[in-house]
């Protein structure tokens, strides 16, 4: 594959997109009180119902891009130690942790506004200083919190966290190939007893790792054949996925995790392969997607609070806001990887460089 994956990026985008999509239904919330939500007084909930209603499992399906990623980009540089755990770890602290800190701070100074507004948090209602230290420290999610706090979608970041850590271990110290990756797909489904969320994300991630494997063995036995034949295979799985009845209940998360998304993602580097240009235009919903994902709910926040303020309500109906919504989400998102996130992981980076070389150790 080249330095990116143009189809990938798309995906990833999307899959953000569809994530806020489904939390438009936060506008229906009292407080912290989910209520009734019916999607069909959504804006366009014919054409966007499928949205409203299943957009939140993208966030299972970001677990497989992020192991395909992973293992494309890191599996074998980590294995051969061509790079080391500090680099490592200070190459995702300074990708996820300048907006994830920023965003953090912004919904803690303003969800106790929105309490003294409404006598409420907004959706989320921990919100307290063992909530706070646990999301400061990435820490939200992995076991010792009550339930989602401040940042709310910030939770799946929290368990990325920890799969990367597992991800180094797994390819440093048994395999970067097939027996690491099925492995950690063992500890998935054993950690799905003991933790959920972190037995989906170790499903997904190491589900995400085996595919780009099969991605590589792909590309030295390439054929027209075989892509067509992967998706078709595709499509047949998303045909059943999208009837319910037909995919049994204790088989829909195996079917999710080991099929749906894995093909899915396997596709759409297939495709890149194949046509370079696919997703161009729109790969730069890949850029912004941490973005969009992270400051979705402090806008959502914002806009309630404004509302509380001056007597009005946000209108889970009105088209107008949904459209107004999306595209200061957006502008916000770009506005943020280009002047902030991206100068500033560059400072950090360039910063760690200059002391690395000044103590004489390598970067």
């Amino acid at each position: 594959m080249r330095g990116r994956s143009h189809t990938l990026d798309a995906l990833r985008g999307l899959a953000a997109l569809a994530v806020v999509m489904w939390h438009w239904r936060h506008f229906g919330y009292d407080g912290t009180v989910a209520g009734h939500i019916d999607v069909a007084q959504f804006p366009a909930s014919h054409a966007l119902r499928f949205f409203y209603e299943q957009g939140g499992k993208a966030v299972s399906l970001f677990f497989v891009i992020s192991g395909f990623v992973f293992y494309w980009l890191y599996a074998r540089r980590v294995a051969s130690a061509g790079i080391g755990p500090q680099e490592f770890a200070l190459l995702r602290f300074s990708r996820l942790y300048p907006l994830h800190l920023a965003t953090l701070l912004f919904v803690a100074a303003l969800q106790p506004l929105y309490l003294s507004a409404t006598g409420s948090y907004f959706i989320y209602a921990y919100n307290d200083a063992k909530h706070f230290v646990l999301n400061l420290f990435f820490a939200s999610f992995w076991g010792a919190q009550v339930d989602e706090s401040f940042n709310g979608p910030s939770w799946s970041i929290s368990i990325e966290v920890l799969l990367y850590a597992i991800f180094f271990g797994m390819v440093r110290f048994v395999s970067p190939g097939f027996r690491g990756a099925l492995l950690g797909i063992a500890a998935g489904i054993a950690a799905l007893v003991l933790y959920r969320p972190l037995g989906h994300g170790l499903c997904g991630f190491f589900a995400g790792g085996c595919a780009q494997l099969v991605h590589e063995r792909l590309q030295r036995r390439w054929s027209s054949a075989v892509w067509a034949a992967t998706i078709v295979a595709w499509c047949v799985t998303v045909g059943f996925s999208l009837a319910p009845e037909k995919v049994p209940a204790p088989l829909q998360v195996p079917w999710m995790y080991f099929v749906l998304f894995p093909l899915t993602v396997l596709s759409a580097a297939l495709l890149g392969d194949m046509q370079p240009d696919a997703g161009k235009r729109v790969a730069w919903l890949g850029d912004i997607s941490y973005a969009s994902y992270l400051i979705h709910f402090p806008l959502q926040l914002t806009m309630a609070l404004a509302a509380a303020m001056l007597g009005w309500t946000v209108s889970v109906s009105s088209g107008t806001t949904l459209v107004a919504f999306f595209v200061t989400l957006i502008a916000l998102s770009l506005l943020s990887y280009h002047r902030f996130e991206m100068p500033v992981q560059g400072w950090i980076r360039a910063r760690y460089a200059k002391i690395t070389t000044a103590s004489g150790v390598a970067s």
